[in-house]
């Protein structure tokens, strides 16, 4: 019975580690919201709603993302810093989600408007992909060429069609 080479064994546990080499997760670091009016139930309301959208965010897009809370502890510099600003008031709620790339040249932004309720932390998960993936143009779409304009059926083409596919149907009865 013949013992594995050197070389077949080097290359199979090159293999099985290369996934770990290759991970391309990059940081993400939410900033503690601003919110006005600054009210105690206001900041703990969008912290929250913070705090929850960085764990859904990692929990969906950690192939991709390592998101940190204004709570967690980051050792090192992030990649991208996150600003939610919010205003909570009787007849208008409003997020406004800023993405800044480390180098502090490129901001990207969304405003949410609406009503804050227990979807909010999932949607905006799904907004820090959004923006994060803009800076790498994942959703941009080449110019395709439009669609084009073909010669209309007339109506009496399309009646004689039909008459002659009734005709048929009535036919086989």
């Amino acid at each position: 019975m013949k013992c594995f080479s050197p070389l077949l064994s080097t290359v199979i546990l090159i293999f099985l580690l290369l996934p770990f080499w290759c991970s391309a997760t990059e940081k993400i670091r939410f900033y503690k919201p601003q919110v006005y009016p600054a009210t105690v139930e206001n900041r703990e309301l969008i912290e929250g709603v913070s705090i929850k959208a960085a764990l859904l965010a990692e929990r969906f897009y950690g192939d991709y993302l390592e998101v940190y809370s204004f709570k967690d502890d980051l050792q090192g510099r992030a990649d991208f810093n996150l600003a939610i600003n919010a205003v909570v008031e009787e007849d208008q709620e409003v997020i406004q989600v800023s993405l800044k790339a480390g180098n502090g040249e490129q901001v990207k932004s969304f405003a949410m408007v609406g009503g804050i309720n227990r979807d909010t932390p999932l949607f905006l998960s799904r907004v820090v992909f959004y923006l994060w993936s803009s800076f790498h143009d994942y959703l941009s779409h080449e110019n395709r060429k439009p669609a084009e304009w073909v010669d209309e059926l007339t109506t009496g083409s399309v009646f004689t069609h039909l008459k002659v596919k009734s005709w048929i149907v009535l036919c086989h009865w």
